[in-house]
């Protein structure tokens, strides 16, 4: 791949492009194409997840990277090109040079001009700095301290000042309480016996405290390298803590719970977690990717990498894939492996041919607002209903293979999240750059305000 003398927005395009098309299943899908000519237009879709499934409520961008399928081998900012052709549903489509209907396209440099102007400054929130020390306050009204301040500064848990109670944590009340107590007695030089009153207006507080308790969000201003401290990049750690903490249990237990069940359990915990959760963050991804092509185009190796793990571990062969599939093929099996507390697998019938209902009362033509008012009453009906309330989770049972697998899932999904991680910051250095002096730009007036 040749990318001299390009931005590293352009660069990054272009790796992500040429890692795609050079990977074995891209490679793989074009062996099964005939009568390839140097000069066809291959172009690469730019989303590979059922989007269904995930309930994104953003609309399929329009714009697709393509190159002729003699650059794919030595792709270069050159041979890359945008096109709007009509709508993809494969991964990719090839055009054969002789057709009619081969779309037009324009160079990777004329596509990034176009999109520039609208990025915004908003989806660069994600590389904003969190600032986690914010004070905040709520009135004790009591005689012997007016407030309660929120310090996460403070070195101690609890610090008595004059008037104010400062707390660096919210998160404990139990502590919290005995902290109370052991300030008061060094305060007062007794046994730390606090006035009731003054104890029962400070646990009442903390609820509201907490309730007030948050952290706040710088956005970028100027050239940034990567760097710690952001939102994504807070995503991304605990996204890769729970992956090494998940590879471990799965190192110990090998998916099967006969060889370490505490392990197993771990695994267990620790997948339902990435299921649910990795289906808010595809969404995030794919949404932003919707509204801001340059991002997509820069992180698409990532998605096709994605969407090829969620492929290799259903054994489908579906291009794009379900996040749902996943989540509730992970939920079954946890449902099977912690049953409810009462241990009922499946629906029970009861045989009532000769049971007679003696009927109560049938109301009919119940008032519209009272749902439910048309009901048959019976004897013994709150029994009935006692037992109908019980149900049972629906279980699926997986080889240790999958859980093995699962593993390539959650890394392609964080190495997701770090490709998205670098569009931005070399997107907002892009944007600084393009608009630095005065012209018109997400960065600048009067664009500066777009969403």
């Amino acid at each position: 791949m040749t990318t001299t003398g390009s931005s590293p927005l352009c660069e990054q395009i272009v790796e992500s492009f040429g890692s795609l098309v050079s990977s074995t299943c891209f490679k793989a899908m074009m062996d099964g194409e005939r009568n390839v000519q140097a000069d066809d237009l291959i172009v690469v879709n730019n989303s590979f997840i059922e989007r269904k499934s995930i309930k994104v409520k953003s609309t399929k961008s329009p714009q697709y990277l393509c190159a002729n399928y003699d650059q794919l081998d030595n792709v270069d900012a050159s041979g890359l090109g945008v096109c709007t052709p009509d709508m993809l549903h494969n991964n990719f489509r090839r055009y054969s040079a002789g057709s009619g209907n081969i779309p037009a396209r324009v160079s990777l440099a004329e596509g990034i001009d176009r999109n520039l102007s609208g990025v915004g400054k908003l989806i660069f929130l994600l590389i904003g700095t969190v600032d986690d020390d914010i004070e905040v306050s709520v009135p004790l009204e009591s005689s012997l301290c007016s407030l309660l301040r929120f310090a996460p500064t403070n070195d101690e848990l609890l610090t008595l000042r004059e008037g104010v109670v400062e707390v660096n944590d919210v998160k404990y009340p139990d502590a919290l309480r005995t902290a109370l107590a052991e300030a008061w007695a060094r305060r007062s030089k007794s046994d730390g016996s606090i006035p009731a009153d003054f104890e029962k207006k400070f646990v009442g507080a903390l609820p509201v405290l907490r309730e007030l308790v948050h952290s706040e969000i710088q956005l970028p201003e100027g050239e940034l390298d990567v760097r710690e401290g952001t939102l994504m990049r807070r995503m991304i750690d605990s996204l890769v803590n729970e992956i090494a903490a998940y590879d471990a249990a799965i190192a110990r237990c090998g998916g099967d719970p006969m060889r370490d069940a505490q392990s197993f359990s771990d695994v267990l915990r620790i997948a339902y977690n990435f299921a649910s959760d990795s289906q808010k963050l595809i969404t995030l991804v794919v949404s932003l990717c919707d509204l801001k092509p340059l991002l997509l185009w820069a992180t698409v190796a990532e998605h096709f990498r994605l969407s090829q793990s969620f492929n290799d571990l259903s054994g489908s062969k579906e291009t794009k894939p379900s996040p749902t599939l996943f989540y509730s093929t992970v939920t079954g099996a946890r449902n099977h492996a912690f049953h409810d507390l009462i241990r009922i697998d499946r629906a029970i019938q009861v045989r009532v041919e000769d049971v007679r209902l003696q009927a109560r009362n049938l109301t009919l033509f119940a008032p519209h607002a009272k749902k439910g008012g048309n009901t048959l009453t019976y004897e013994d009906q709150e029994l009935v209903e006692a037992l109908t309330q019980f149900t049972h989770a629906p279980e699926s049972v997986v080889t240790p293979e999958f859980w093995v697998r699962s593993s390539q899932v959650m890394h392609a999904l964080a190495e997701l999240l770090v490709a998205m991680e670098r569009a931005l910051f070399s997107l907002n250095n892009e944007c600084v750059m393009r608009y630095r002096d005065g012209a018109p730009g997400p960065h600048g007036m009067p664009n500066s305000h777009q969403p």
